[in-house]
C-alpha cells in the first residue's frame, strides 16, 4: 500500500457517506485501477476484484454518482488559469503557462531544471 492509499483510507474512514464523485471521477477510478493492471503493479484477477469493490461501494451507497452542473466548470476555469506550474516526476516534463498567453510545453530533465 502506497503511503497515498493509507491516507486516502484514512480520510474514508472518517468521511460521511455517501462520497459524492462526478461521472468523471467514476471514470478515474476505473482508470487508475487499469493503469496499476498496465504498470503491473496489479494482476488482473486483483483489478477484477478492485472494480467489483467499486461497483460494490455504488450499489451499496457508499459512493453515489451525482452529476456537476456546468457553472462548476466555469467557476473551475478562472482556478485554472490561475495555475503557473504544474510539477510531475523526474524525468518528466514541466508545463507552464500565464493567463495571458497561449499554453506552452517547455521540456525538462534533470540537468535542466531551473535554467
Amino acid at each position: 500500500m502506497t503511503s497515498y492509499s493509507v491516507l486516502a483510507a484514512a480520510r474514508m474512514k472518517r468521511a460521511k457517506l455517501p462520497v459524492l464523485i462526478a461521472p468523471f471521477g467514476e471514470l478515474e477510478l476505473t482508470n487508475a485501477v487499469a493503469l496499476r493492471l498496465f504498470r503491473k503493479e496489479l494482476s488482473a484477477s486483483q483489478v477484477k476484484a478492485a472494480h467489483a469493490l467499486i461497483r460494490k461501494d455504488l450499489e451499496d451507497g457508499v459512493l453515489m454518482v451525482n452529476a456537476l452542473p456546468a457553472s462548476t466548470f466555469e467557476r473551475a476555469k478562472p482556478i485554472a488559469r490561475r495555475q503557473r506550474l504544474v510539477w510531475v516526476p523526474e524525468h518528466s516534463t514541466y508545463f507552464t503557462w500565464s493567463p495571458h498567453s497561449p499554453c506552452r510545453r517547455t521540456p525538462s530533465t534533470p540537468s535542466t531544471r531551473g535554467k
